[in-house]
């Protein structure tokens, strides 16, 4: 098999300070603490906190430092921005559901009752395959063939790994998955 892959320029995300600052104040710090915390100098971590150098690795470790996921303070980003809201909501609730590795059933059954368990009377598999398809078409999901299933695989899913193998096959020994236009 040949693969052919796509070379995509990600775009600079921005970060929700402001929540940072409340998380450190909530926990009676000042930025040497965090910056102990993170083993990085305080003087990044000011840097960081007034906006004037912000990169993806000083916020995840300040986040991590401050007993968080990066996501929790990730405000913007085109791809997410783009989605309507209930479909920005159905991804945002598929981060939780997702292995390590950002990948999960695609079958709209099986993601209605693992991001939804509480609402199955009011979402339906109809509105998960919308949203999916919206996902996909957004390019933050990619859908995926591999024994006899369909899989998702959430893309640029930095989620730091604390499983050696994932729970679902890898994309690459899998077929990509075409979304088949629905008629009413």
């Amino acid at each position: 098999h040949t693969y052919r892959f796509r070379v995509v320029r990600m775009h600079k995300p921005s970060y929700n300070v402001a929540r940072m600052r409340d998380d450190i104040a909530a926990m009676g710090w000042v930025a040497i603490d965090v910056a102990r915390c993170a083993g990085i100098s305080h003087m990044t971590v000011n840097r960081f906190l007034s906006g004037e150098r912000q990169t993806p690795k000083m916020a995840k470790k300040i986040a991590e430092a401050l007993g968080h996921g990066v996501r929790r303070y990730l405000i913007t980003s085109e791809r997410v921005s783009a989605l309507s809201f209930p479909a920005e909501v159905f991804y945002r609730r598929l981060m939780s559901v997702v292995d390590d590795f950002g990948r999960y059933f695609a079958k709209p059954m099986a993601l209605r009752a693992a991001c939804y368990p509480m609402q199955l009377d009011r979402v339906k598999d109809a509105d998960i395959e919308k949203w999916l398809a919206e996902t996909v078409e957004n390019r933050l999901l990619r859908l995926y063939d591999a024994e006899g299933t369909t899989f998702l695989e959430m893309l640029d899913f930095r989620q730091q790994q604390r499983a050696k193998k994932s729970k679902y096959p890898d994309p690459i020994n899998g077929e990509e998955h075409q979304l088949l236009e629905r008629t009413a």
